[in-house]
């Protein structure tokens, strides 16, 4: 929960360009206020974060360019709202990736499940938004959650 009570968070989708198939073969990066970054397949990932002004970062690293399509975006997020985030893959490799930004619309119940689910076994282990929402961070292991918590950089034990 936030402060207000409502949740909110950013949803983020990443596509490519039908004739560069080549990219399904390398894992996109979304970077989230630069505290977090997951890289899973293609696809959309829920982040929730708290009311207020956030940065999307993204790019995917392809074959000699490890940054191929960086580029980032801010969004406002208001209480209670999501906003829909995507990023397509630039057709040449040295130019941005672009990005759309739909418009806030209300958290859902799907939003709670798309937050809850864990990263796959090949995320590995970090720091990432809490999925029970009741800290900033929580440590992912490499194949489930642990009661280490992380709130304004001062870590504790979550007593889930």
């Amino acid at each position: 929960m936030t402060e207000s009570g409502a949740e909110s968070g950013i949803a983020v989708r990443t596509k490519f360009f039908a004739l560069g198939f080549l990219l399904y073969f390398f894992r996109p990066k979304i970077h989230v206020d630069d505290g977090y970054a997951i890289d899973q397949p293609w696809g959309t990932y829920f982040f929730p974060v708290p009311p207020g002004r956030h940065t999307v970062r993204c790019y995917v690293p392809y074959l000699f360019y490890r940054t191929m399509g960086d580029n980032s975006v801010s969004v406002d997020v208001a209480p209670g709202q999501v906003v829909d985030v995507q990023w397509r893959a630039p057709w040449l490799v040295f130019l941005k990736g672009k990005f759309i930004v739909g418009g806030p619309r209300p958290f859902t119940a799907a939003d709670t499940a798309a937050a809850l689910t864990p990263p796959t076994n090949t995320m590995p282990a970090g720091w990432f938004p809490d999925p029970h929402r009741r800290h900033e961070l929580r440590y992912w292991n490499g194949s489930a959650w642990t009661d280490d918590v992380s709130d304004g950089g001062a870590t504790a034990k979550d007593a889930m």
